[in-house]
């Protein structure tokens, strides 16, 4: 994966894993046998069971982390960040970024410029938000989220959702495959 302005990604259970991204990238790699990870800029990155790993994360980091196994977190100018039971989440925030994750196993977050993202009982969730995006996933599978300039999507109980907004995009799927 090769990512760059607001690049997110989530791998679970890979066996060779090779990320490069700049300006807000955030990675999250649960179980990988072999992960090198270049990133600048906001990279926040989150290796758990992982044989080699290579991370570089920037400055001024704000987070509260309860009862999780492996959690990095890179925030710049007024990060709130929140973990509660989760097995692997890497969070990169800019620029008033809130985020809060509650008993999931992979999720990884990228946001920038007032992105307010929550996540309940997801298995594999990436999030990349710009301008005032809004998202909730609860009980998802995986879902794959796109928004910009005020876009606010829903997900409940899907299998695979992807969703790419733009300019007040509001998008709702419920029990979808």
């Amino acid at each position: 994966i090769s990512a760059s302005h607001s690049a997110s990604a989530s791998m679970s259970n890979s066996v060779s894993a090779s990320i490069s991204a700049s300006q807000s990238a955030s990675t999250s790699l649960s179980n990988s046998v072999s992960a090198s990870i270049s990133a600048s800029e906001s990279a926040s990155t989150s290796l758990s069971n992982s044989v080699s790993a290579s991370i570089s994360a920037s400055h001024s980091a704000s987070a509260s982390l309860s009862n999780s196994v492996s959690a990095s977190i890179s925030a710049s100018q007024s990060a709130s960040t929140s973990l509660s039971n989760s097995v692997s989440a890497s969070i990169s925030a800019s620029v008033s970024a809130s985020t809060s994750l509650s008993n999931s196993v992979s999720a990884s977050i990228s946001a920038s410029v007032s992105a307010s993202t929550s996540l309940s009982n997801s298995v594999s969730a990436s999030i990349s938000a710009s301008k005032s995006a809004s998202t909730s996933l609860s009980n998802s599978v995986s879902a794959s989220i796109s928004a910009s300039q005020s876009a606010s999507t829903s997900l409940s109980n899907s299998v695979s959702a992807s969703i790419s907004a733009s300019h007040s995009a509001s998008t709702s799927m419920s029990n979808s495959v």
